[in-house]
């Protein structure tokens, strides 16, 4: 396979055919979202659940152990990681996949990507966070807090930066919804 496939998951969507889905079973992707080049979205116990219409850049990963919902009309531009599990080794726990569970500490906790969303180049999402509509998450941003509806944000850690548009926003968001 060459360029963007079209398969069918949740409706017509294109992946990429070096994007790699593990167990695909837990993982709904909405009609008309692309996924493309290099991206890992993994699920198992959660689910990931991917809107209608969304842009997964290339090299996105998303890590939706405890869960991963997507609102519609989001986009994560590329090398965006999305975490929903984290080890914890502050207390002096150990950390790692092949450590034995009884020594680690896992933060699990979902992540939630609400509609018109905007995630910038290179950003880290950390568990249990809620990106709220129609909000922007500036480039190379880690995002450690929720971030309220339309709110910009960008640093490490995220900064309150501006807001945008809500008029215009909503009016788009209104247009959308009635094609």
């Amino acid at each position: 396979m060459t360029g963007h496939e079209k398969v069918e998951i949740g409706g017509p969507a294109l992946i990429d055919p070096t994007a790699r889905l593990i167990k695909p079973d837990l993982i709904t992707i909405g009609t008309g979202s692309r996924i493309d080049s290099f991206a890992l979205i993994t699920a198992g116990p959660g689910q990931v659940v991917i809107g209608r219409y969304v842009h997964v850049a290339a090299g996105v990963y998303i890590f939706g152990t405890a869960g991963v919902e997507i609102g519609d009309y989001v986009n994560l531009s590329g090398r965006v990681i999305l975490y929903s599990t984290a080890d914890d080794f502050t207390d002096g726990s150990l950390a790692g996949p092949l450590v034995p569970e009884h020594v680690r500490k896992v933060t699990a906790s979902p992540v939630t990507i609400e509609r018109h969303a905007l995630i910038g180049a290179g950003s880290i999402i950390l568990p249990g966070v809620t990106l709220g509509m129609g909000c922007a998450v500036g480039a190379l941003s880690l995002v450690d807090r929720d971030v309220a509806p339309r709110e910009l944000v960008a640093g490490i850690p995220i900064r309150r930066i501006g807001e945008r548009g809500h008029e215009r926003l909503e009016r788009l968001d209104n247009a959308i919804e009635t094609e």
